[in-house]
């Protein structure tokens, strides 16, 4: 069977060889039939070579074209199978979330109640190992899915990057040249805290895995301007961008493997030795910061990855409020606590009520705002999760705010496609969260309230 791709360039040649045999037949007809001696009738192969021309430039035009058409149809047919992975991801991973809260905390508190170097104990920590790599594997998957819940910040571009420079020849190792170039003018970014770190990490990672001889890692951060025309294909705004390129001269990549690049899982790792999450989850990160990614590899010679932010302008963020490291994790406030997982709010129940704090518990936004209007001014804090059936738990919280106006506002969840308020009343807590962790921040957000 015809490689269509073959067969146009084939098609290409031949409409060149065309256009240029006419050409020097118009420029030439006029010596050759005065030189052999031919009528004038002959005269009118002179429109041959026109027709010829016409034809040939218009076959080239069209094929042109045809390979454009293609190129956007498979660019169309990866994006959407990456939207299709990306929802499926985010889908499943709202509910492991719930059960690695469930397992997390049980083990917290059997590891707490086991002697120190027992069985149990031991037994135990390994359980919230196990929990804690769960958890980097979820937030890998909401990553690429871009359903993350994440607090954004402002972040100078060239200042981080130089920054992470700094351990970057400890991560690739040693037999890899390490080289940085950072414009100062390179501009800040927005990103969630850690993300830029994230990226970094898992390109500089790619590189290291592509030059196991050794080689040669740049990155480098300048200013862009991407025009309308780059912006709309690859579906972002056009204006001032933050490059941040990373480049390695490593072994490269076939075509097979460039098309299935930022898929979740995909590896070309042997088994056990790769997850294939870091590419998708660079992937997710860019795209859920308005943000777009390309890569150029030749197999043999490197590959260069551009990672495209919109410039923002450096500032405070709002939002942001001191964290304090209290000793004490216990109170006496009261919580309303609402959560639809039953499990979890049964745990969380009794996390809450064993270190003293009152507890009212409510099913849904419904039971939520029932309790809210008959025990308004008790309520010290609304633990809520965001996903819930019906109304979510922002909306929640902004009703809450009326029903019981000292109550401060904390939001949980690892999955999220709705916005969050960005005031000082409004935290957000990352499911799973350790009883120890929950406590902590809970205790953090009264106490600040106090303060103030």
């Amino acid at each position: 069977m015809l490689n269509p791709s073959k067969s146009r360039l084939s098609a290409g040649g031949i409409a060149c060889a065309y256009a240029v045999v006419a050409a020097l037949w118009i420029l030439f007809s006029d010596l050759t039939f005065e030189y052999l001696g031919l009528p004038p009738v002959f005269q009118t192969f002179k429109g041959v070579g026109f027709v010829l021309v016409t034809a040939s430039l218009l076959f080239l035009m069209i094929d042109r074209l045809i390979r454009q058409v293609k190129h956007l149809e498979r660019e169309l047919r990866h994006s959407q199978k990456l939207e299709a992975l990306g929802s499926f991801a985010g889908g499943i991973t709202h509910d492991f979330n719930n059960l690695l809260s469930i397992i997390t905390g049980y083990a917290s508190i059997l590891e707490k109640g086991a002697p120190a170097r027992s069985a149990e104990a031991k037994a135990a920590r390994e359980i919230l190992n196990a929990s804690s790599r769960g958890s980097l594997l979820v937030q890998q998957l909401l990553a690429f899915s871009r359903k993350q819940t994440v607090i954004t910040e402002t972040v100078d571009a060239c200042e981080r990057v130089s920054k992470f420079g700094e351990v970057l020849p400890r991560l690739v190792g040693e037999h890899i040249d390490v080289q940085l170039q950072c414009d100062p003018q390179a501009g800040a970014v927005r990103v969630g805290a850690g993300q830029l770190e994230q990226i970094l990490m898992n390109l500089a990672a790619n590189a290291r895995d592509a030059m196991k001889a050794g080689g040669a890692l740049l990155v480098r951060t300048s200013a862009v301007e991407v025009e309308e025309s780059v912006a709309a294909l690859q579906s972002v705004q056009p204006g001032m961008y933050v490059l941040l390129e990373v480049s390695d001269s490593g072994t490269g990549m076939t075509p097979e493997t460039r098309r299935r690049l930022f898929e979740p899982f995909f590896t070309t790792k042997p088994a056990g030795t790769g997850t294939g999450l870091g590419l998708s989850t660079v992937y997710g990160i860019v795209v859920q910061n308005d943000g777009f990614i390309t890569c150029d590899t030749t197999l043999g010679k490197g590959t260069s990855f551009r990672v495209y932010l919109p410039q923002r302008e450096c500032g405070t963020d709002a939002g942001e409020y001191p964290v304090n490291s209290p000793t004490e994790l216990c109170g006496s406030e009261t919580v309303l606590l609402v959560e639809d997982e039953p499990a979890l709010r049964t745990l969380t129940e009794h996390i809450l009520r064993t270190h003293g704090y009152g507890v009212l518990t409510a099913t849904n936004a419904r039971e939520a705002l029932d309790l809210a209007r008959a025990n308004g001014q008790q309520i010290d804090v609304l633990l809520t999760d965001i996903v819930m059936p019906g109304m979510n738990g922002v909306d929640l919280a902004r009703e809450i705010e009326q029903l019981a106006p000292k109550a401060r506002i904390i939001l949980m969840s690892g999955y999220s496609d709705v916005a969050l308020p960005v005031n000082g009343k409004a935290h957000l807590i990352q499911k799973p969260v350790a009883p120890d962790s929950l406590l902590l921040q809970l205790r953090n957000v009264l106490d600040e309230s106090g303060a103030s």
